[in-house]
């Protein structure tokens, strides 16, 4: 993402100012089956409304790599969005996305690289995305915050090498605890008691951000759950519309907070409204004012949400939210069918293919972006919905299998726990994430070069 100030230069008028924000998404690589989207936000910081000239092409500013171009007036401390979409099939090859702004009197050029792959399938076959969870399974309280932080780097750059370009940061708070330094107090309702910013130990989430801009990266981050972990999934209770209430105002302060510390890396490429949901038609009274104050801070910067397994929505109710990543939970770890696990991940399994073309169907001209949340992790149902384990390769092969070809980007969920990385410490060592790592890596290899992440070609 490219930030830059542009003011008219005039002596005897006000000097408008503007600032603007570019984005792609998908962020790239891609394969040539897909659509990216050129998000360009446009803030006008000054006194007068101004009039912006934005022009979208690809490789070069000339009248046949022309993409989109659009005019629109801001007024005076408003911001706006111009999008326009890509296609990418027939364009295999490196590219730059550029995007011209011309406004109040001079012109901001920003380019966006991004490269395009020929692949069979509708996303590349291994993992772009990865989740990362609080402290990464470590006990921050016992290793104190330098040994966390240092880890988390390391996995953050064990993640590069693997390919993973998005990292999505799912809980800066949760349970009571906050995983980056605050100053916000709120009641949370899960623990029925007051959750504070000072219970933080290390600042995971300015860890992660850090070590992704140092490598390239982008990270899309979480805003917890707001002290409210099943908001979503008890409309008809009876206090609904308070705690939602209550939620939204949580959920706004965060993301304050997290813009105010974060905002300005360039690794902080959008945002993940971390509450899960069933039904979207409902749900959108939660997300779509959580999800228009995030895009008051940033125009051009995405919002994810992360749907259950059975998710209920149609195409005009995904058009209509403010919400612009969907990235649905295959549901394999506990072997989920609808309404109840079955801790038999082949019986998910072999639904993925269906599932996952059904959704496809249902984004079709949406103009929203449908990546997957592939479980990298499985349960036995012993404990019941508890004590979460690595799988196996051949597993998660036949989930990218069928994933594949109706997304536009996997993501693994989650990387730390469940993958280990040659000399990870000071997480306790698991056989089976280290070897789900090493078997990852020869998957890795075993694929077509082209079609490999860069350390692997």
């Amino acid at each position: 993402m490219a930030s830059l100030v542009g003011a008219v230069q005039s002596a005897s008028a006000p000097k408008p100012a503007y600032r603007v924000g570019f984005t792609a998404v998908p962020p790239g690589p891609v394969t040539d089956k897909v659509r990216v989207e050129l998000r360009l936000g446009l803030r006008n910081t000054g006194k007068t409304p101004v009039k912006a000239r934005i022009l979208f092409h690809a490789d070069r500013r000339i009248p046949s790599r022309l993409i989109a171009e659009q005019t629109i007036t801001l007024p005076a401390g408003s911001s706006s969005m111009v999008s326009a979409w890509w296609p990418t099939q027939g364009k295999v090859g490196s590219h730059r996305l550029l995007c011209r702004v011309e406004c109040a009197g001079s012109t901001r050029d920003i380019a966006w690289p991004i490269e395009v792959i020929a692949c069979p399938t509708r996303s590349l076959p291994y993992f772009q995305g990865a989740w990362i969870d609080g402290y990464g399974g470590m006990d921050a309280a016992t290793l104190g915050a330098e040994a966390v932080e240092k880890e988390l780097r390391r996995g953050v750059d064990a993640m590069h090498r693997l390919g993973v370009r998005v990292l999505i940061y799912t809980y800066p708070e949760w349970y009571g605890k906050f995983y980056y330094p605050s100053k916000l107090e709120f009641f949370d309702r899960d623990i029925q008691a007051t959750a504070r910013g000072s219970s933080c130990i290390a600042d995971a989430v300015g860890a992660v951000m850090d070590q992704a801009e140092k490598n390239g990266q982008h990270v899309i981050v979480g805003l917890g759950r707001n002290g409210d972990l099943h908001l979503l999934w008890e409309f008809d209770r009876p206090d609904w519309q308070e705690r939602n209430k209550h939620a939204i105002e949580v959920a706004q302060k965060v993301a304050a907070e997290l813009w105010g510390r974060y905002g300005r890396r360039k690794s902080f490429y959008g945002w993940y409204l971390t509450h899960e949901m069933n039904d979207l038609a409902r749900s959108a009274a939660y997300y779509d004012p959580v999800a228009r104050f995030c895009k008051g801070l940033a125009r051009e910067k995405p919002v994810l949400i992360a749907p259950a397994g059975t998710p209920i929505w149609t195409t005009e109710a995904i058009r209509g939210t403010s919400v612009d990543i969907f990235a649905p939970q295959d549901a394999v770890g506990a072997g989920y069918m609808p309404y109840v696990y079955t801790y038999d991940p082949a019986k998910r399994i072999a639904e993925l293919d269906r599932i996952y073309a059904g959704y496809s169907r249902v984004f079709a001209g949406s103009d929203k972006h449908l990546w997957t949340d592939l479980e990298i992790w499985e349960m036995d149902g012993k404990s019941g919905y508890s004590n979460s384990y690595p799988p196996t390769m051949d597993r998660v092969r036949q989930q990218i299998a069928a994933q594949a070809p109706h997304v536009d980007v996997l993501t693994a969920y989650t990387y730390f726990g469940f993958m280990q990385h040659p000399g990870a410490a000071p997480i306790e060592r698991d056989a089976r994430a280290i070897k789900l790592y090493g078997d990852y890596v020869a998957y890795l290899k075993e694929l077509p070069p082209r079609m490999r992440p860069p350390a692997f070609r």
